[in-house]
């Protein structure tokens, strides 16, 4: 995506989220390898993207999670995962990754299987497993990034606020939580700069890729107007599994 901003350069931007490496429906066992035929259908289409980051001159690429099928993958695809993004951050790409609700481990405190590249410290890759607005220099300017990782309730709302309530209840206080988390990046997003948003996140008017119907009804919708400010140029979305453009002016994009 060409993103255009007044009195700077355009930036070549790169969205991609949810590739769920270790996905082994309809595939085959591998003698040779002993690995599921899915894992190199996965990786083909992974490397498709990697070189087109490098073909394309991409100035910056946003990962808006879901790296995993689930939050303890194995080494193999940690291994496999970690290569490519080692590739765009050492090709000097930046690269920014943000936890879907399957890299999120069940305690809040264990690390994610994308916390190896914080604990790492590789340079041009950037994890954030919390809200936040991370500036990042370019080539030839700064970028601001305004990240929203997946949040679970109790990450959300302490015990008191839990007590006593319906569920629909409860599904509207975190509603309100989320708008007002979004909300706050947005007045900690200087104007003055190019700024991106990066998210998670079921939004109001998605139409879900078919396998996540059996899975997102239980999922927090938030309403569009918190991502239609003007402070950001493009909002990159993750967890629908299903490209679609969210806004008349084609800021927003979900996949």
């Amino acid at each position: 995506m060409d993103m255009n901003t007044n009195n700077y350069h355009k930036i070549k931007l790169l969205h991609l989220a949810d590739i769920h490496l270790g996905m082994e429906n309809y595939g085959t066992y591998d003698p040779k390898t002993g690995l599921n035929s899915r894992l190199f259908d996965f990786l083909k289409c992974f490397d498709f993207v990697i070189d087109y980051a490098f073909n394309n001159k991409i100035d910056l690429v946003l990962f808006a999670g879901d790296a995993y099928k689930n939050r303890d993958p194995s080494p193999t695809y940690v291994k496999e995962f970690s290569k490519r993004i080692y590739k765009l951050a050492s090709g000097g790409i930046p690269t920014v990754l943000i936890p879907g609700n399957h890299d999120l481990p069940s305690i809040t405190r264990k690390a994610s299987a994308l916390d190896i590249f914080k604990a790492l410290e590789i340079k041009n890759v950037y994890v954030s497993r919390k809200p936040e607005v991370i500036k990042i220099s370019l080539k030839d300017q700064e970028i601001q990034v305004a990240t929203l990782p997946w949040f679970t309730p109790r990450m959300l709302l302490d015990l008191e606020e839990r007590k006593k309530k319906s569920a629909q209840e409860l599904y509207q206080l975190l509603n309100t939580k989320i708008v007002q988390i979004i909300e706050n990046l947005a007045k900690q997003t200087s104007p003055e700069i190019p700024a991106v948003f990066l998210g998670h996140i079921s939004v109001a008017g998605a139409l879900f890729g078919s396998e996540q119907k059996v899975t997102i009804s239980k999922d927090i919708t938030i309403p569009l107007y918190p991502f239609t400010k003007e402070v950001w140029q493009y909002v990159a979305l993750g967890h629908i599994h299903k490209y679609q453009i969210s806004e008349k002016k084609k800021r927003i994009k979900v996949l």
